[in-house]
């Protein structure tokens, strides 16, 4: 027998905590990885907004949810509206 029952034990022991750290290494380069992919997405598509003519909103803290009024999205803009902002960029929301 080349391990004793105690030296076996001590053996599934490291080994168990090697591939618990294993596995965390991996599941953090994971994560960066899918980082890395959406940051590169999300410039991408701000990118193509911003060659599209809109602007990107600053984002707001989302512990304090805004209360806007519910817009009518069937009512065209008065022609006094479209005329005054054409220079305005215009938003995605």
């Amino acid at each position: 027998m080349p391990y004793t029952p105690e030296e076996y034990e001590k053996l599934k022991v490291v080994y168990k905590e090697a591939l618990r750290q294993r596995k965390a290494i991996l599941e953090t380069a994971r994560k960066a990885h899918l980082r890395q992919k959406a940051e590169w997405h999300l410039a991408q598509m701000e990118a193509a907004l911003t060659a599209l003519g809109y602007s990107v909103e600053p984002t707001l803290p989302s512990a304090e949810p805004t209360s806007s009024p519910p817009q009518n999205e069937t009512s065209a803009p008065s022609s006094s509206e479209g005329a005054a902002s054409p220079s305005e960029p215009k938003t995605l929301f």
